[in-house]
């Protein structure tokens, strides 16, 4: 398949709250002409996980032309001091590596390091030895919601999304869990 653009990672400003990056043009005209209001209306729905969309710009900037912008909701708002991974999932292997070839026999703790401020892909969660773990509940639940954003993108025409995740480190007297019926963290 041809190797993916849409919502590139060029992040221009990251806040707690939001994040200002680049689209390329077409991405720009999808979400003017199609998007906006069947967003608007998806973003009421409480349970999903897309990220939600404040609004899309093009900014001419003088003698240099223009650059496509969107601005969302930034989806990890925990504590950036706990943050230690962010994986982009997409299910799939192909072009979906991020560790380099002669990093592959790091241990563990020597990966996290070097890579804790890239993004990672699919096949790098198995080179650092992690694995994510959920109860039946939560994981039902989650499919759910996973199952209904991508019917609500395949319903735009839109087939090329992920999954993102951020890992957190914590001290066990600070440990948050995800309550997957809720927007919150509880305690």
């Amino acid at each position: 398949p041809p190797r993916s653009t849409l919502f590139p990672y060029t992040t221009l400003f990251r806040s707690s709250y939001i994040i200002l990056k680049t689209i390329d043009e077409n991405e720009r005209q999808i979400l003017v002409d199609k998007m906006i209001i069947d967003f608007h209306c998806m973003m009421k729905e409480e349970k999903s996980i897309l990220s939600r969309i404040y609004g899309v710009f093009k900014i001419e900037l003088r003698d240099k032309g223009s650059i496509n912008v969107i601005i969302q909701r930034n989806m990890n708002d925990l504590p950036l001091s706990t943050k230690i991974l962010t994986f982009d999932f997409k299910g799939s292997t192909v072009d979906r590596q991020t560790i380099s070839k002669c990093d592959v026999g790091l241990n563990k703790d020597e990966l996290i390091n070097k890579y804790k401020n890239k993004v990672l892909k699919d096949i790098d969660l198995g080179i650092i030895g992690m694995k994510f773990e959920l109860n039946s509940d939560d994981l039902q639940k989650i499919s759910n919601i996973i199952d209904c954003d991508s019917s609500f993108l395949q319903n735009l025409e839109i087939t090329d999304y992920s999954l993102i995740v951020f890992v957190h480190k914590y001290n066990s007297d600070d440990i948050i869990k995800y309550d997957p019926d809720s927007e919150y963290y509880t305690d």
